[in-house]
């Protein structure tokens, strides 16, 4: 872990976001402390539809929402290198998800909550898009009123687009960068 940490370092990465590896062990935390790495920090939350049921929006999952969110809080907030909360990495939004940043966001006043399922609603700090296109990526900053960070940037097969993303990040402040999938 701290070889690859290293490696990304000299590579020019400066921050990881653990959506696909949440919660990581305590150790990757304190290396990334050490290091300087910057780390969104992803709850244990990937509330999936199926058909007909959309976990998000069932009231009664509320405190199962919110004891997710401060397991990870209690057990990571002396990590220096977090600096902003994620409350996940999926799409279905509700009074869950509302619920869930709420309580973060009580807990932790210092940090940025985000979630990209919400777009460019109340229960986020950040506007996060994912997998944004160069177009829609341009209609997201121009409408934005607060900061944007690309959630998931690019997949393996569009790495191609990578540039013309990054070219954004560097012609438009409120575009803080993002995180490749």
């Amino acid at each position: 872990m701290e070889r690859t940490l290293l490696a990304m370092k000299q590579n020019g990465i400066n921050a990881i976001r653990t959506s696909r590896y949440s919660p990581m062990e305590p150790y990757f935390y304190s290396l990334c402390d050490r290091y300087g790495f910057y780390v969104v920090a992803d709850a244990n939350l990937m509330p999936a539809s199926s058909g007909k049921r959309v976990v998000a929006t069932e009231k009664d999952m509320i405190p199962f929402f919110e004891r997710r969110v401060e397991n990870l809080y209690g057990s990571h907030k002396n990590h220096p290198s977090i600096i902003v909360w994620s409350l996940g990495n999926t799409r279905d939004n509700g009074v869950c998800m509302t619920a869930a940043y709420k309580r973060l966001s009580s807990l932790d006043k210092s940090r940025p909550v985000m979630f990209s399922g919400a777009q460019m609603g109340e229960n986020t700090d950040l506007i996060a898009p994912t997998f944004p296109k160069e177009g829609e990526l341009r209609q997201v900053v121009e409408k934005a009123d607060r900061p944007v960070v690309m959630a998931r940037t690019v997949d393996a097969p569009h790495f191609a687009q990578i540039g013309s993303l990054w070219q954004q990040v560097n012609d438009r402040p409120q575009l803080q960068g993002g995180f490749l999938d």
